[in-house]
């Protein structure tokens, strides 16, 4: 799911360490699988966030908004001239 097996290891060490850190306080034992593909997902889905965060055209240094916007932005400054 996350493309690569680096990541995936330290996401699977990351879920059950919270899975061992949580199970004290699971109050319905038959609903452990629930639970744990929840940890799972969470885990997962906030990966997927931040590298979608890092990667992010509009995060790179000396980009301004017209070049990632692809031309599209038009400035308050040159809108006052309508």
């Amino acid at each position: 799911m996350v493309g690569s097996p680096h990541p995936a290891d330290d996401l699977a060490q990351e879920m059950w360490t919270a899975v061992v850190r949580g199970l004290p306080h699971l109050r319905k034992p038959e609903r452990f699988t629930p639970w744990l593909f929840t940890i799972a997902r969470r885990r997962v889905t906030d990966h997927l966030r931040q590298a979608y965060r890092a990667q992010a055209p509009w995060r790179k240094p000396g980009r301004g908004a017209q070049e990632v916007l692809g031309g599209a932005f038009v400035s308050p400054a040159a809108d006052e001239g309508r």
